[in-house]
């Protein structure tokens, strides 16, 4: 979400020798696979997250402080697919026209708050489970509705100065740009460097950091089940309940590793070329210009892209109350929906013969 075009690809004077009118060179082939691909992306994107709100939204089993903050999650993946997206289409489109520098400050701004309140959502989804898992007594006393929603409002609050950072200028920069053939750039190293640090590297540390500590505790759990030292003065069936719920969650917490997991990978490679674009360029200089191109869609506009689009579909295989909440949400609209055209059908069927009826009446009464 953050475009890092600048600095990274798009660069001439940084990433190739042989600077151009042209910053990169553009296969035709590469540009309308790019334009197809982000046409894609940006009905995929809204359609599930979209389906995550609205389920959440129905079904009353998913009205959870944990769920919240998937919701939450969604909220920043469809704001991508609504906002993000469609501009970058729209630079794909128009290349070689230079955009209007308030579109390319609105863009920057929503493109820094979607992927701070993806990272940040993440982080505290990372931190619940955490003490879910580790004072589970505590964790069901403490969160509840009312602090889900504080927190998830210091989420997007936070987010929103993350964005708005990205239209100040620092150490002379000219910031927020224009420009023929790169479409909206920041060329502010501070910016980037330090959301770089503070909203990427940092939290993945911490949430790879959470989710192995909470595994060893899960499976220091269950081994301690296993040889009988927990619950020894309750009932067998408790024991049973309470290996169930272990594996629910040990469930739920490999379902939101595989979320992380695919951040990172559409993410790490973004990140990893700016920050090699900004202290050491020489590493980039060899690239020809169509190694640069094919970088530049692949890293920059399309694996950044897909990000927002995997989580719905993460939720519906790996997450069981999600999946049935998935399917019965379809079904009953479907259901709706075509009982809706049977009755209209119906209605038009009657219509029709009782309009018939009468011309036959009429007719009769003339003879």
């Amino acid at each position: 979400m953050f475009n890092v075009s600048t600095t990274v690809i798009t660069s001439s004077t940084v990433m190739l020798k042989n600077a151009s009118s042209q910053p990169l060179h553009y296969d035709e082939s590469l540009v309308e696979t790019t334009k197809v691909a982000l046409f894609i992306i940006i009905l995929a994107t809204v359609f599930g997250n979209t389906l995550v709100l609205l389920t959440t939204w129905k079904d009353k089993r998913l009205h959870q402080p944990n769920k919240y903050f998937i919701a939450c999650l969604a909220v920043a993946d469809l704001l991508v697919g609504l906002f993000v997206v469609p501009v970058r289409l729209h630079m794909q489109l128009n290349m070689a026209d230079v955009q209007p520098l308030s579109l390319c400050q609105f863009w920057m701004l929503v493109d820094g708050f979607c992927e701070a309140a993806s990272i940040v959502t993440l982080t505290v989804i990372s931190v619940d489970r955490y003490f879910k898992i580790s004072y589970p007594f505590k964790y069901r006393t403490w969160m509840n509705t009312s602090k889900s929603r504080i927190i998830i409002a210091n989420i997007w609050l936070i987010s929103f100065v993350a964005g708005l950072f990205s239209v100040f200028t620092f150490d002379g920069s000219e910031g927020v740009i224009s420009k023929a053939y790169s479409g909206c750039t920041n060329n502010n190293p501070v910016y980037f460097t330090v959301i770089s640090v503070l909203f990427f590297f940092f939290p993945s540390i911490t949430i790879v950091l959470m989710y192995t500590i909470i595994f060893y505790i899960v499976h220091k759990k269950r081994k301690m089940e296993r040889k009988g030292k927990l619950g020894q003065s309750h009932a067998a069936s408790q024991q049973n309940s309470r290996g169930h719920v272990l594996m629910q969650e040990l469930k739920t917490i490999r379902m939101l590793s595989l979320v992380v997991f695919t951040f990172i990978l559409c993410w790490g490679p973004n990140f990893s070329l700016l920050l090699i674009s900004l202290y050491t360029p020489e590493y980039l200089s060899s690239l020809t210009q169509m190694q640069a191109a094919v970088f530049r869609n692949l890293f920059v506009v399309i694996l950044p892209s897909i990000n927002s689009i995997c989580n719905p579909i993460i939720y519906a295989c790996c997450d069981r109350e999600y999946n049935k909440a998935f399917k019965q949400f379809l079904a009953n609209n479907m259901f709706t929906v075509f009982l809706s055209r049977l009755q209209s059908t119906h209605l038009s069927q009657v219509t029709s013969s009782s309009k018939n009826k009468t011309e036959l009446e009429a007719a009769s009464r003339k003879t």
